[in-house]
């Protein structure tokens, strides 16, 4: 066990450095999975070492487990496949292939049009809400979110204290992180967070 993680973790760097072509296919993935494959970050896919792509079809709204998921490529992909009502749970033995999947998270983030728009009911905080290092609400002031943060306000004790508008009917493609109105204009580091 501990060679394997050794070898997935310190010894490759990209897949190129694969000792073996065992693991390579010789035919292309069918152009869904090939479209879903250009939206993945190149680091993700620059460290792949997987056999293949084997992901099978009629995938809208199933929760799918990646066993041995490595920098998140398979999982990343699927997560396109799966839709709203669908989940993906990536897992690996491997800390250095976890590090390059979680680094590229806000990335991947998905965008439906999503609204929210904090009431200012919480006593503690009746002008901002902050949900995190990089989720700001002002009261009455509307800012887009991403499916998973609209999900987190709309469906959790928060839920009383928000309003979101849209839901995940209609995928407008990554959501952009660049800084917005979540994120105070002060803040040290805004371009690193994603709302």
């Amino acid at each position: 066990m501990a060679a394997v993680r050794d070898y997935y973790g310190t010894v490759l760097a990209s897949s190129s450095d694969l000792k073996t072509s065992a693991c390579c296919t010789a035919t292309a993935p069918p152009p869904h999975i090939a479209a879903a494959l250009k939206q993945v970050h190149e680091e993700v896919t620059g460290r792949f070492y997987g056999c293949g792509t084997p992901i099978p079809p009629a995938l809208d709204g199933p929760t799918v487990l990646d066993l041995g998921c490595g920098t998140g490529r398979d999982a990343y992909v699927l997560a396109q496949l799966v839709g709203a009502r669908g989940q993906v749970i990536g897992v690996d033995m491997t800390e250095e292939q976890l590090a390059v999947a979680r680094r590229h998270q806000g990335w991947h983030t998905e965008d439906y049009g999503q609204i929210a728009a904090y009431r200012g009911t919480l006593a503690e905080h009746p002008h901002v809400f902050e949900l995190d290092d990089h989720h700001r609400f002002e009261t009455g002031r509307p800012v887009p979110v991403y499916g998973n943060t609209a999900d987190m306000l709309a469906a959790t004790r928060y839920g009383q204290h928000f309003t979101v508008t849209g839901d995940k009917t209609t995928h407008f493609g990554l959501f952009p992180c660049a800084p917005g109105a979540a994120v105070p204009a002060t803040t040290a580091d805004s371009t690193a967070a994603c709302c």
